[in-house]
């Protein structure tokens, strides 16, 4: 187990051939510039070298957190991929790889996973890792489309059958109409007197917010922006909201939209557009109005459903007073046993989906 070199690219080629040979859908990417970000976050990879032939490969992703009033660098494990996809002659590869980041940074942490039962999670778990659910909720914005359209609602003939009916008598709207309005009049009381303005990136007005806010989460990824900018990907689809209150700097938001009528559609989501509430920073206080604003920016741009994974319950739950319900969530924390003994409570970190890699569905990844 070593670092890349560059000198690696063409046996990483060849292990790609041997993944897609096999059936397997993940590849390694070799290490360039685009991975090197400079500044305070550091990514670099880790090879298995086997007398010149790559097995496999891991990304150690390094990067400030404020831990309990502290400033302590932590790591984000990423895409490892091993040949033990397709050959059992490696099955201990992914295991070696993730102990040599161990090696590098045992403070590390894991994001997504697809959930808790696959390969990578039982490692993990295997390994003691600490394990934890990031709860998803989704808010139905137009019911008769989401049912018609969603593969994930029309698995079976029968379910299939069902949704056409609830989606052609309109009971569904009917009820969701009903939800809305309990929801709708909690969303009111909560409003207050927020705006969004749209931004094209963080200034400095989000460092203050970050200075006034950081220590009321007990663990949290760096969000000033510098750190922000060298994270978050660059697409289109992002949307950043500046929140004020009575005209004070409150916190942000960043949204996603996506329609996946254009292009292959998706797995879950058919031909629908789909809005996401993927990053926000702010004191737990004003959460509700940062979520209201989000929210109401996505209707507005016409989104079908939208979603969210949020951990700290005063982001969680509000979400569920305006509307939201709860689904089946395969997006997964996963900390070493290290990382794991620095928070007393997990359940009030500051965790979604503008953690690690941000949100990798808008493009196309499922």
């Amino acid at each position: 187990m070593r670092r890349f070199d560059a000198r690696d690219t063409a046996a990483i080629a060849r292990l790609n051939t041997r993944l897609q040979s096999g059936g397997a859908l993940d590849v390694v990417y070799p290490e360039g510039s685009e991975q090197n970000r400079g500044g305070v976050v550091r990514e670099r990879m880790f090879v298995a070298d086997d007398d010149g032939e790559i097995r496999g490969a891991v990304w150690l992703r390094e990067q400030p957190f404020r831990i309990d009033g502290a400033d302590v660098l932590c790591g984000w494990l990423k895409y490892p991929v091993a040949e033990s996809l397709v050959d059992p002659r490696f099955s201990g590869v992914p295991a070696s790889l993730i102990i040599q980041c161990l090696r590098e940074q045992p403070r590390l942490l894991a994001l997504g996973l697809g959930g808790h039962q696959t390969p990578l999670a039982r490692m993990l778990q295997a390994l003691k890792w600490m394990g934890l659910t990031i709860p998803l909720v989704a808010r139905v914005v137009r019911p008769g489309r989401v049912l018609r359209r969603a593969p994930a609602l029309r698995r079976t003939p029968l379910r299939a059958v069902a949704a056409d009916v609830l989606a052609w008598t309109g009971v569904a709207a009917i009820a969701f109409t009903g939800w809305d309005i309990m929801s709708g009049a909690r969303r009111r009381c909560a409003r207050g007197n927020y705006i969004a303005e749209p931004c094209q990136e963080l200034g400095t007005w989000a460092d203050d917010v970050w200075q006034s806010v950081r220590d009321r989460y007990p663990f949290i990824a760096a969000r000033d922006a510098r750190t922000v900018d060298l994270l978050q990907p660059d697409s289109p689809d992002i949307q950043w909201l500046r929140v004020r209150q009575r005209g004070t700097d409150v916190g942000w938001v960043s949204i996603v939209q996506h329609d996946f009528a254009k292009g292959t559609p998706d797995h879950n989501f058919g031909t629908l557009r789909v809005g996401l509430i993927a990053d926000a920073l702010a004191a737990p206080e004003h959460a509700r109005g940062v979520l209201i604003v989000a929210m109401e920016a996505l209707e507005a741009a016409g989104v079908d459903v939208i979603l969210s994974n949020q951990l700290h319950q005063e982001w969680a739950q509000p979400l569920r007073d305006f509307g939201c319900l709860n689904v089946t969530s395969n997006f997964a924390l996963y900390a070493s046993p290290q990382a794991s003994r620095l928070v007393r409570d997990w359940t009030r970190a500051h965790v979604n989906r503008g953690d690690c890699d941000g949100p990798l569905w808008y493009r196309g990844r499922n």
